[in-house]
């Protein structure tokens, strides 16, 4: 774990434990997310409880090929830890998370104000000579959708 400030921006260089998740994937820009925000997490959670398993962590929201642009089209995948597969077919999928070596930044606040997350945390990789990978990721530590201001995020950016 190495720790580093950036434009007052605390962030620590970690490398993510595996994770099984039941999850549901789907190909969105950032302008259709919000559609996504309470639908799939209740469904989700349902599903769960169906399946006789327990959440055992945050939710995460994983961005495959999102370069931040509003409109581009990208896979999103919105994913909850559970302590095993399902035990009958279900409605949505269930993978082993693999390790994620990531660049990490905590935000306290509305979602609203994320993409400044990354706009001061990726050019401090940069400088630091750590190639991204790719892969964004979002773990939703807090939700609190009456006051946004209480959101605690994990922002986790993807480095080789």
């Amino acid at each position: 774990m190495l720790l580093c400030i950036i434009n007052k921006t605390i962030m620590e260089i970690k490398t993510t434990p595996p994770v099984k998740v039941m999850f549901f994937t789907t190909r969105t820009s950032l302008e259709e997310l919000e559609g996504f925000v309470l639908k799939v997490a209740e469904e989700l959670y349902g599903e769960i409880t169906k399946q006789q398993l327990i959440p055992t962590g945050p939710q995460y929201w994983i961005y495959h090929g999102m370069d931040g642009k509003p409109d581009t089209v990208f896979t999103l995948e919105i994913c909850v830890p559970v302590n095993g597969a399902p035990k009958t077919e279900s409605v949505f999928l269930y993978k082993e998370l693999a390790a994620f070596k990531c660049a990490v930044v905590l935000h306290h606040g509305s979602w609203d104000n994320l993409s400044k997350v990354y706009g001061t945390a990726i050019p401090g990789i940069v400088l630091q000579k750590k190639q991204l990978s790719g892969f964004f990721r979002e773990m939703y530590i807090n939700i609190d959708l009456e006051n946004p201001a209480n959101n605690i995020t994990e922002v986790q950016i993807g480095i080789n």
